[in-house]
């Protein structure tokens, strides 16, 4: 009787590998199906998190997730990296000479107990919380489809089934698409540890504004670049590759900065913006709303007009006004989108124009309490910004705290309701 492997009674996944070596360590590379990460992987718990790693965030893992159900055509990421005290057992196939060799790795039904993650445990986390909501939805719309086949509609048995099509060919993508994962051997506690450090230490992050350069997924990072290439207070007056600008620089803000403008100009201040949340928005209406609030800001500051008309330099404006300050700005954004932007069925941004000219109205006359002026050699504002409660003493510029821009922020909508600046002082607590 011939013999017969059935894979479901093996105790390990054979899975191709190159076996290479670095130092006196043994590392297999593997392309591996994004379906067994969950499976053979170590899977982060935020609320455990590893004590030889960071803690892991939900809320990132869940935008890695959204980032890659939304690119099916075409995403990227690096490798998988993670280690483990053991040696792993390996069959060479192929000999490539000096190269690698080439072969068959063959992970224990436990590896998820014996590996460790090095980099990429916000991908992991991510991957398995598609995994589990794939399964959730899949379970839910099977339910749903038995019962419309027994009474349901035609029209409710094509929804339920474009529905299990699409979470079908979400699973398909688990089961197909893959991910480089890299495995070092013979690896301890200590350094394990080491080598995180390593990683962290010698990654070079980039700036937000040369993050924003190169980003296409996301729309506020795509709207700021159409309006710094278009609108004429912002055209050739934006640092696009430092993240914020000098004292002395001939810009008026960075990239990174009017993308966070756009942000709270279409959503607000309070919060953070998803990925999901962006893509509902398109681009032209962002960059409508986005164009209202800096051309409103221009009507209302002669000083901002006169430096789109080149009469005026930005870093005059950093001297003399506290409209230098891109936290000012943020906060003016976040008012406008209080006062002249709403939200139709979380997928359209509606301009208010009556909103629109109180913002006018409202930074018309503010603009001339946000002097600098010289006071015995020191740089002093008016007393009554120290008692909005959002500035530190003897600063000419409001904090960037989170909480502090929703109160300084909130302050400017109620002088605009009030007709009045500084009335109310500051934001009850």
């Amino acid at each position: 009787m011939a013999e017969i492997t059935l894979s479901g009674y093996s105790a390990e996944k054979e899975l191709a590998a190159q076996q290479v070596t670095r130092g006196t360590k043994t590392v297999y590379i593997v392309s591996l199906p994004i379906q067994l990460i969950p499976v053979l992987l170590p899977i982060p718990d935020p609320l455990a998190p590893d004590e030889s790693n960071r803690a892991v965030r939900k809320s990132h893992a869940e935008d890695f997730g959204v980032y890659w159900l939304r690119q099916p055509d075409s995403w990227t990421v690096p490798p998988l990296l993670v280690d483990t005290a053991d040696t792993l057992r390996f069959v060479e196939e192929f000999s490539t000479g000096s190269g690698p060799r080439l072969g068959k790795l063959y992970l224990p039904d436990y590896s998820n107990k014996i590996l460790k993650i090095l980099d990429g445990q916000h991908r992991i986390y991510g991957w398995n919380l598609v995994r589990e909501k794939l399964m959730k939805d899949l379970a839910a719309a099977q339910e749903m489809n038995a019962q419309f086949q027994r009474s349901g509609t035609e029209l409710e048995k094509q929804e339920v089934s474009k529905k299990l099509e699409s979470i079908h060919a979400n699973i398909h993508r688990m089961q197909t698409e893959q991910v480089t994962l890299e495995i070092i051997t013979g690896v301890t506690a200590v350094e394990h540890q080491t080598f995180f450090v390593t990683i962290a230490d010698n990654a070079l992050g980039i700036n937000n504004s040369e993050r924003t350069r190169l980003d296409e997924t996301n729309m506020t990072s795509r709207v700021a670049k159409q309006l710094v290439d278009s609108l004429p207070l912002l055209k050739d007056r934006v640092e696009k590759r430092k993240g914020s600008v000098g004292k002395k620089s001939k810009d008026l803000m960075a990239l990174a900065n009017v993308r966070d403008i756009v942000r709270h100009t279409c959503f607000g201040i309070k919060g953070k913006v998803t990925m999901a949340r962006e893509k509902e928005i398109i681009d032209s209406n962002a960059f409508e709303i986005a164009e209202h609030f800096f051309n409103a800001v221009c009507e209302a500051v002669p000083m901002i007009q006169d430096i789109q008309n080149m009469k005026y330099l930005p870093m005059t404006l950093r001297e003399e006004s506290l409209l230098g300050s891109v936290t000012i700005w943020r906060c003016l954004a976040g008012s406008y989108n209080d006062l002249a932007v709403t939200m139709v069925n979380n997928k359209a941004l509606k301009w208010d124009k009556s909103g629109h000219d109180k913002f006018i109205l409202m930074l018309s006359d503010l603009y001339k309490k946000m002097k600098i002026t010289p006071k015995d050699g020191i740089k002093s504002i008016s007393t009554a910004w120290a008692e909005t409660g959002c500035f530190n003493p003897s600063e000419t510029a409001p904090r960037s705290r989170s909480q502090d821009l929703k109160n300084l922020s909130a302050l400017f909508t109620a002088w605009a309701e009030s007709g009045t600046a500084f009335q109310p002082k500051s934001i009850s607590k």
